[in-house]
């Protein structure tokens, strides 16, 4: 019986190391922007504002790591009138359709299909709401003066809402991919 217990710890250190490393794979990160667009000229941030979040906590971890990626970047953040202007959405429990900027901040092209930048521009009095499956996380980053979608990251994995430590590194670590793929090695100056 000893024999089998020391032959069997190999194959379960095994085991274990490939649901951590199966785990840590399964999420996925896709970054769109367009890559003849020069990305110099954004210097400051501000987020798009929303009076309340379904669930605070949630808002608070993505806010803060696209915080820390775009500071990393070298941007700085201001209350208001940024060169970019960020929002962050996605679905952790249930696929959700987002209805878009309501005072038209930007173009709010869909998460899923063809490339968004080059497309129609919104049409006020047309509907712009968006499909996001569940376990995604879209961070948009607009530029609001010509209202247009500049650079859009999508986070996808499984993510249990019950098991929120977890969740929330998910949610970390997606962002940190994302900016990875920021256009420009140089922070903004």
């Amino acid at each position: 019986m000893a024999r089998f217990r020391i032959a069997a710890l190999p194959l379960t250190v095994l085991v274990v190391f490939l649901t951590i490393s199966m785990s840590a794979f399964a999420q996925k990160v896709k970054v769109e922007y367009d890559k003849k667009k020069d990305f110099s000229g954004f210097k400051t941030y501000s987020w798009v504002k929303k009076d309340k979040y379904l669930r605070p906590m949630l808002a608070a971890v993505v806010i803060g790591a696209v915080d820390t990626q775009m500071q990393a970047k070298g941007f700085k953040q201001v209350d208001s009138n940024g060169d970019l202007v960020v929002a962050a959405y996605g679905a952790i429990d249930d696929d959700i359709s987002i209805a878009g900027m309501p005072d038209v901040i930007y173009y709010f092209p869909p998460v899923y299909g063809y490339p968004w930048w080059g497309s129609a521009m919104y049409m006020p009095g047309s509907s712009n709401a968006i499909y996001v499956k569940k376990g995604t996380l879209v961070v948009d980053l607009a530029d609001p003066h010509s209202k247009l979608l500049q650079w859009r990251g999508i986070a996808t994995a499984d993510v249990n809402a019950q098991d929120k430590e977890r969740a929330l590194d998910t949610i970390e670590k997606g962002v940190a991919k994302m900016f990875k793929q920021y256009p420009g090695d140089k922070k903004p100056k």
